[in-house]
């Protein structure tokens, strides 16, 4: 079979006229290092900086000079290759050094130098997925107005507007929810105005310590994701939200509650190749999340009502839809490593869901 190669997609096979003649070796990148000699220390002090991007350089034909300008159009590229003789595997590459198109159609052949980053990936690999902790509350579409607090709730979100002429609570009814035995935790985030002392609490029956979700209600703040704990020995019940409004205060605020079972180890994910890998995820949710891997926290996450943020520890930065978003992220993003085999990515906050790409990688 001929050589080939498949820059972003496109086959050399389906370019008319042209052929790869051979590859370069299959090498492991240099480590770049950083070496310092002390006076009167034997030896030096060797520091490893991170692996080189380096060149590939292979050789090209042509049958006919005719077809120099599809040639031309099929190298002026950059992006993603694949050689044929590593089938399945990925590298990021950018045509740096001039090809001589002038050798090409005088002796149909020419070199190409492809500048390759030191790491590859699998081809075919599919972005993981994995929805959120579930969530455990389902509160009914529901209004009511009272001492000049307005109340809607519409798709689990919670929306207070008004001036209370006096200390007002609500007891807006959910689905009746039985919590068998283990460790659960509530999420609080309120945005807008006028949440100073205003509490939110899932309840049974009446809003008092022993029974309310974590032995107490949530003290509100503007903009900030609060959470309670609570672990059951026996199943316990609740059947309501609770919501309290102080008196003489102007509030205009939604909030969010999502009330999920702890999830201690996390998500799951292999990094199939020989090198840890720093991949990209992105985050679904609201509020104030944190991420990070195998038990330790990298990533805080300010995402607010931004619905999701991609997180590239790669390129080192932060995006939505092409614009970037850094100032919502603050960590190390070299921290974020997936080791060659198994590793769990740990979370907290109101996540709905998670993906990942570029988990695997080999030098």
């Amino acid at each position: 079979m001929f050589p080939y190669i498949i820059l972003n997609g496109v086959n050399s096979k389906n370019v008319p006229g042209l052929l790869i003649q051979n590859f370069p070796p299959i090498t492991k990148p240099e480590m770049r290092t950083n070496i310092e000699e002390i006076d009167g220390r034997d030896g030096d002090i060797i520091t490893d900086l991170g692996y080189a991007a380096y060149d590939k350089t292979f050789d090209i034909g042509i049958t006919d000079r005719s077809v120099v300008n599809q040639v031309i159009g099929f190298f002026n590229s950059h992006g993603t290759v694949t050689f044929s003789n590593e089938p399945g595997i990925v590298y990021d590459y950018k045509i740096i050094k001039q090809i001589d198109f002038n050798k090409l159609i005088r002796f149909k052949t020419a070199t190409v130098t492809m500048h390759v980053q030191p790491f590859k990936y699998f081809l075919t690999e599919k972005e993981l997925e994995f929805v959120g902790d579930k969530q455990l509350l389902n509160v009914p579409d529901y209004i009511q107005t009272k001492n000049g607090i307005n109340l809607t709730v519409a798709d689990n979100v919670f929306s207070l507007s008004g001036t209370s002429t006096e200390q007002t609570s609500f007891m807006v009814p959910m689905d009746y929810l039985l919590l068998e035995p283990g460790r659960y935790i509530l999420y609080a985030y309120s945005s807008g105005s006028g949440t100073n002392n205003c509490q939110a609490a899932v309840i049974n029956d009446v809003a008092t310590t022993g029974t309310c979700f974590g032995y107490g209600p949530i003290d509100l703040e503007n903009n900030k994701t609060l959470n309670k704990t609570d672990d059951y020995s026996t199943p316990k019940s609740f059947n309501y939200v609770y919501l309290k409004v102080p008196n003489n205060q102007t509030v205009d605020f939604n909030l969010h509650l999502k009330l999920t079972k702890i999830n201690e180890e996390g998500l799951k994910i292999i990094n199939k190749g020989n090198v840890y890998s720093l991949p990209q995820v992105t985050v679904y949710g609201t509020g104030d999340i944190t991420l990070g891997v195998n038990g330790k926290s990298v990533f805080t996450i300010n995402l607010g009502l931004e619905e999701y943020i991609t997180i590239d520890a790669t390129n080192l930065e932060a995006s939505k839809d092409g614009v970037l978003k850094n100032r919502l992220v603050t960590g190390n993003y070299d921290n974020f490593k997936l080791n060659p085999g198994v590793n769990f990515v740990n979370y907290t906050g109101i996540v709905e869901k998670i993906t990942l790409k570029k988990y695997s990688r080999w030098l």
